[in-house]
């Protein structure tokens, strides 16, 4: 099989760069490989969906089958990619089969971070659907869960899985929540929802072993080791998750001459060190050495590679994405800058408006350079437009009272 495009891996960056590919290339043969059995799938939505349990992959689709037809796509699923070969220009599936390209594009994505420890390796992380269902059969069978890790996906399962009946625990290694995206005063809100519901959050803690205990249903129980002995904790969880980074999924260019760091090096136009060879998504390191780790910027990511595999000049547009948190009917939104480098010369102004909504801007010489805002859910994208336009503070005071 031959292709003038090649896509290997079909998420945020993958499925973009094909609606891009298609719409300036209209006649051209294009293979992608999407290695799950389900069809591409908007994958952040995995982990907030348990409660009610009522998973359902047809509600995540990026597309229906029908628009991969329509636009002569062939999309091969439950497909993997055993090697490349940037030479001869073809990749080798596990099938056997031989696909050549023309152009190549590598959005293979991230794996949840693992641990060494062998704590983690009988325990369950949220990164794909069928990790979601694994999820879905503990919370039927079980009633307690220890969730490790203190950022946004760990904050979102812990809610899910409240929602849904279990005993929650939440736990890590930092001494704050959210403490890359949001200042203490909205990471105060967010703890104050979680005590509400008596839901006990665990900082500068380690996980130490798991051990079997004899019972009826022969679970598995995490013992949980607290480094600076907090009291009053049994410790004794039905399962754990894991909830602590990703790692990009780079093993297709690590013998080969493709260059790579953390991730796939890539510039501007998301090329990378080999002619006709791209990269975008959580696969990629940026030339400020960055993994971005976001679904909106694998979007651009695809659509900035899919334009120069088709030969329009287009540089991965310099931009602030938005971070948000949905937790128990409560809307939290961030921007950068980022919380731990605040420059000399920012300044910050917090307002709150008649209907409780609370904002913290951040300003330099009069000039927007990041927000948070918590319960402002409708204007979210207005706040996002505000900040990438980088708005005078009397046009914020104007527009956003």
């Amino acid at each position: 099989m031959h292709a003038k495009y090649l896509i290997i891996g079909v998420n945020a960056a993958g499925f973009y760069a094909l609606e891009t590919l298609r719409k300036n290339d209209p006649n051209s043969s294009i293979v992608a490989i999407n290695g799950e059995p389900y069809g591409p799938y908007k994958r952040t939505k995995v982990n907030k969906k348990f409660f009610p349990l009522n998973l359902n992959i047809d509600k995540y689709q990026l597309a229906g089958a029908s628009w991969y037809k329509e636009n002569k796509i062939t999309l091969l699923n439950n497909s993997k990619v055993k090697s490349i070969n940037t030479y001869s220009k073809n990749a080798v599936l596990d099938t056997g089969k031989v696909i050549k390209w023309d152009r190549l594009l590598i959005s293979t994505g991230a794996e949840s971070y693992c641990p060494s420890s062998s704590v983690f390796k009988q325990a369950v992380s949220i990164r794909t659907y069928s990790d979601a269902l694994k999820v879905k059969e503990l919370i039927a069978n079980t009633k307690s869960c220890l969730v490790y890790g203190l950022g946004i996906q760990g904050m979102e399962t812990a809610a899910q899985l409240y929602e849904a009946g279990l005993e929650v625990t939440l736990a890590g290694r930092g001494s704050r929540i959210l403490k890359r995206y949001f200042s203490s005063h909205i990471a105060d809100m967010i703890v104050n929802l979680f005590k509400e519901r008596k839901i006990s959050i665990l900082y500068n803690t380690a996980v130490d072993r798991i051990k079997a205990y004899t019972s009826e249903r022969n679970n598995g129980r995490v013992v949980c080791k607290n480094s600076v002995n907090i009291k009053g904790v049994d410790g004794l969880f039905d399962f754990l998750i894991y909830s602590m980074g990703i790692v990009p999924e780079t093993s297709l260019v690590k013998s080969r001459n493709i260059n790579f760091d953390k991730g796939i090096l890539v510039n501007s136009r998301m090329e990378t060190s080999v002619p006709y060879i791209y990269a975008a998504g959580d696969c990629t390191q940026i030339e400020t050495g960055n993994i971005t780790d976001h679904w909106h910027a694998a979007q651009d990511q695809g659509r900035t590679a899919a334009a120069n595999m088709a030969g329009i000049y287009k540089k991965w547009p310099s931009k602030k994405y938005r971070v948000k948190i949905e937790i128990f009917g409560k809307y939290f939104f961030s921007m950068q800058p980022s919380i731990e480098k605040q420059a000399d010369n920012l300044i910050t102004e917090e307002s709150v408006l008649t209907n409780g909504v609370y904002r913290l801007f951040y300003y330099e010489d009069n000039i927007l350079k990041g927000l948070e805002m918590a319960g402002d859910k409708p204007r979210a994208k207005i706040y996002e437009a505000a900040v990438n336009e980088e708005w005078s503070r009397e046009k914020v005071l104007t527009l956003l009272s």
